[in-house]
C-alpha cells in the first residue's frame, strides 16, 4: 500500500467520523488570587448543533488535598445543581448539573474554584484539578488549535516509518 493511499484512506476516515456525544477535558488551574476565590476560572467552548440541554459532570481530582465548591456557569449564567444547592466536594467527588435548553451554536463554560480550609488549605487556595464531561444529544467538540498539528504529526510519523521500512528493504539487497 503506497503512502498516498495510506493518506487518502486517513482523510476519509477523518471525514467520516462521528460527531461527539461526550467531551472529556481535563482541567487543571493555577491560581493567580489570594483567599478562597480562585482567579482564573476555567474556561472552554462547545458547540450545540441543534437546541437541547446539556449535561455538566464534573469530578474533583483525586490529587487533591482539601474540600472545594465549583461554580458551573454557560454563557455566563449559572447551571441548575441537584437539590438547588452547590456542596463543597472533597477529592474524587463528582457533581452533575444541567443547563436550561440551549440555543444550537457555540458556547463557552466556565468553572470557578471556592476553597475550604481544611487538609492543605490553610485560608488559601493556590490550585485545583480535575475532569469536566459535557454531553448532549449531538454534541460536537470545538476543535482545539493543537488537533490539526497532532494529525499532522501522526502522518508525518507514519510517513517517516514506511520510508524508513522502504530503505530497511533496499538496504538488504
Amino acid at each position: 500500500m503506497n503512502l498516498t493511499r495510506i493518506l487518502l484512506s486517513g482523510v476519509a476516515l477523518a471525514a467520516a467520523a462521528p460527531v461527539y456525544a461526550q467531551i472529556l477535558d481535563p482541567v487543571s488551574i493555577t491560581c493567580n488570587s489570594s483567599g478562597q476565590v480562585c482567579s482564573p476560572a476555567y474556561s472552554n467552548t462547545f458547540n450545540l448543533p441543534s437546541p437541547g440541554v446539556a449535561s455538566l459532570t464534573f469530578t474533583a481530582s483525586t490529587g487533591g488535598c482539601s474540600n472545594a465548591q465549583f461554580l458551573i456557569q454557560v454563557d455566563g449564567s449559572p447551571a441548575t445543581y441537584p437539590g438547588s444547592s452547590n456542596p463543597f466536594l472533597a477529592p474524587g467527588q463528582s457533581i452533575t448539573v444541567t443547563t436550561p435548553s440551549l440555543a444550537a451554536g457555540l458556547h463557552t463554560v466556565s468553572v470557578q474554584a471556592t476553597g475550604q480550609v481544611g487538609g492543605c488549605n490553610l485560608g488559601n487556595l493556590v490550585s485545583w484539578a480535575g475532569s469536566l464531561n459535557i454531553s448532549a444529544a449531538g454534541l460536537a467538540a470545538t476543535p482545539a488549535p493543537t488537533t490539526g498539528l497532532l494529525i499532522g504529526l501522526g502522518i508525518v510519523s507514519l510517513a517517516v516509518y514506511r520510508s524508513r521500512e522502504r530503505l530497511a528493504g533496499l538496504l538488504a539487497r
